[in-house]
C-alpha cells in the first residue's frame, strides 16, 4: 500500500514518523488512519504545543527575542515570522471563542509582543 513520512516539530524535538497506508474495503479507499487521527494541519511543521508556547512568550517579549530565547530550551524553534503567524492564528481563534460564548458583549482583544508604544491622545 505504501507509507508516508512526516517530521513534525514538538516540544520534545523533531519526530520522524512513518505512517503505513491501509485499504478500507467498505468504502474502497486507501488512507493513513494514524495520520488522520493525529490531524496534521496540512503542511504545518510546528505542532500546537510549540505554537502555543511561542504565542504565549510573544505576549511578554518581541518576536525576535522569543526566537532567540527559546533556542535555549528547544533546539529547533520557529523563526520570528512564524511566531507572528502563530499569534495571528490564535488571535482569530480567541476572538471566535469569545464571540461564540459571549454574544451579548463586544470584547476587543490586544496581544502585546513587548513593543514599546506611546499614546497619541491626551491622558
Amino acid at each position: 500500500m505504501g507509507t508516508t513520512t512526516r517530521h513534525p516539530k514538538t516540544l520534545v524535538g523533531r519526530l520522524d514518523l512513518t505512517f503505513h497506508k491501509v485499504k478500507d474495503n467498505v468504502e474502497n479507499r486507501i488512507f493513513n488512519p494514524i495520520e488522520h487521527m493525529m490531524s496534521f494541519n496540512g503542511q504545518k511543521i510546528y505542532q500546537d504545543d510549540v505554537s502555543l508556547v511561542s504565542a504565549e512568550m510573544a505576549s511578554k517579549m518581541s518576536y525576535r527575542d522569543v526566537a532567540r530565547e527559546a533556542k535555549f530550551f528547544l533546539e529547533d524553534f520557529p523563526a520570528a515570522l512564524t511566531i507572528n503567524q502563530c499569534v495571528w492564528e490564535y488571535d482569530g481563534k480567541a476572538k471566535e471563542f469569545i464571540w461564540d460564548n459571549n454574544e451579548r458583549y463586544q470584547v476587543k482583544i490586544a496581544f502585546s509582543d513587548g513593543t514599546k508604544t506611546h499614546s497619541q491622545g491626551e491622558r
